[in-house]
């Protein structure tokens, strides 16, 4: 009897199981996907990420004070080759304004002896401003 009721139940029609029923019941959205979609999509930041952290010191504290003594080093000499071209050119200056009051040909004091004054007089200033320059990074560095 019970192989009976299991030939009944093989021969009547099964009931359609719930997935079937889903995938004949669902409805299209009707809306095409297109290229800008896919572009607009991409466009926009999937989730913050943390910003990638600083690169570890790989320098040991003998390193670091060896770069600092040769920064050191390089500002002093940089500091007194200014000092010695303004010293230089200051010297060239009084040279220059002597030579002038000396020369007795005024034609060669007021052409020759007055552009070179003038130009001697421009190098000072952009060597004292050298000068100012260095003496500002040498205080930097030792403070």
């Amino acid at each position: 009897m019970s192989v009976l009721f299991f030939v009944f139940l093989l021969l009547m029609p099964a009931d359609e199981s719930l997935l079937v029923h889903a995938a004949k019941v669902r409805k299209l959205s009707g809306k095409v996907i297109t290229n800008a979609d896919v572009k607009k999509s991409a466009a926009k930041p999937r989730s913050a990420l943390p910003p990638p952290a600083p690169p570890e010191e790989t320098k040991g504290p003998l390193e670091k004070q060896d770069e600092q003594r040769r920064a050191r080093v390089a500002a002093v000499k940089r500091f007194d080759v200014a000092e010695k071209k303004v010293a230089e050119l200051e010297a060239e200056l009084r040279r220059l304004e002597q030579a002038y009051y000396e020369e007795s040909d005024l034609d060669r004091r007021d052409k020759e002896l007055v552009s070179r004054f003038e130009q001697t007089w421009k190098q000072l200033d952009e060597a004292k401003a050298e000068l100012a320059e260095a003496r500002d990074a040498l205080k930097a560095i030792r403070d």
